[in-house]
């Protein structure tokens, strides 16, 4: 990756090709890594609202919304509102659960392969870093 003179820029770059790691490992499994983090934030808060989610994991509501309709469309995701209501409530579905927990092992390789292409030094270092932000 050839570096810029701006921070912004090298951090989109280099996120970019994180994601595309994690993406490559979780890609048999039919999800991205954004949807596996959403799922994951999911069953951590039980039932959320699409604006509580989007909060939860750093994203605006319209890119959640986005995010949402093929795995609520798989039903990893189901929605438990009213019929007719306005406000969903989200909460993961059984099949949800099932593929996330199947897809640990692929998550935990690309953990691996970050950790091996830097090293763990500089993970831990790049976490406290990222942690002063």
């Amino acid at each position: 990756m050839k570096l810029s003179s701006c921070y912004c820029i090298n951090l989109r770059n280099a996120s970019g090709v994180v994601a595309k790691i994690y993406d490559e490992y979780l890609a048999p499994y039919g999800i991205t890594v954004r949807q596996y983090s959403m799922m994951r934030n999911l069953e951590y808060l039980g039932e959320a609202s699409v604006t509580a989610l989007a909060e939860r994991i750093g994203l605006e509501r319209t890119s959640v919304v986005r995010m949402l309709r093929p795995l609520t469309e798989k039903e990893y995701i189901l929605d438990k509102a009213d019929r007719g209501k306005r406000d969903r409530r989200l909460v993961l579905s059984d099949s949800g659960k099932k593929l996330i927990e199947e897809a640990i092992p692929a998550w935990k390789t690309a953990q691996k392969e970050i950790e091996d292409k830097i090293g763990k030094e500089n993970v831990e270092c790049m976490m406290r870093i990222l942690e002063m932000l």
